[in-house]
């Protein structure tokens, strides 16, 4: 379970949200829409300590994220972030840098998992040693997010997992994180997206503080 409990959030003097609360549990898809610049982005982030709530508390199974606690926190947690903006060369480097990192050393990434859930988000095999640079942004979104998840992890924190693909490729994704869902794991989306709003069991709107 992850809460966020009477969460005050103020970034360059600005108020993002105030008094914010809710729970997300096991099974759970939960949905976060709102305008640019309400704070999706910055809420998904104070889920792995990457920025602290002016006040207020987000807590994991009742156990408060802090600066010393996000590092374990970040053991459990599949983050998409937004920016496709990467350092990693081709989608090969892509995936064998994540295989590394300390949060998925005790993982086994399967490369055959990978391109089993590339047909789903109709993607070609043969993108495996493409550089990234070359792919169109809405083909990498979608390898972003099967890269993203071949960590089995309890939570996945997704910040607009759609942003860049058509009707078509929003479908996709859609029906991709909809076979993602199950009762061991909450999937939180930062989004706007209707198709992806679709299928959350919960959903909240941010609305831009005055």
């Amino acid at each position: 379970m992850v809460e966020m409990k009477d969460v005050c959030l103020n970034i360059g003097g600005k108020q993002l949200f105030n008094s914010l609360s809710f729970i997300a549990k096991e099974g759970d898809i939960f949905c976060i829409s709102g305008a640019e610049g309400c704070g999706k982005s910055s809420l998904l982030r104070t889920f792995i300590g990457l920025q602290q709530p002016t006040s207020g508390f987000v807590s994991i199974d009742g156990e408060l994220i802090t600066p010393l606690s996000a590092p374990y926190f970040r053991k459990q947690i599949a983050y998409l972030p937004q920016d496709l903006n990467l350092q990693a060369t081709t989608v090969a480097d892509l995936f064998n840098t994540l295989a590394t990192l300390r949060t998925n050393t005790a993982r086994q990434l399967s490369k055959n998992k990978l391109l089993t859930d590339w047909q789903q988000l109709d993607v070609a095999g043969n993108m495996w040693n493409q550089p990234l640079q070359n792919i169109n942004r809405s083909t990498l979104q979608r390898i972003l997010l099967s890269i993203t998840v071949a960590p089995i992890k309890s939570i996945l924190l997704l910040d607009e997992p759609a942003s860049e693909q058509d009707d078509k490729g929003a479908k996709l994704v859609k029906n991709y994180i909809s076979r993602l869902r199950n009762e061991q794991s909450i999937i939180i989306i930062a989004t706007n997206d209707s198709q992806i709003t679709s299928i959350c069991n919960k959903h909240i709107v941010l609305e831009n503080q005055s």
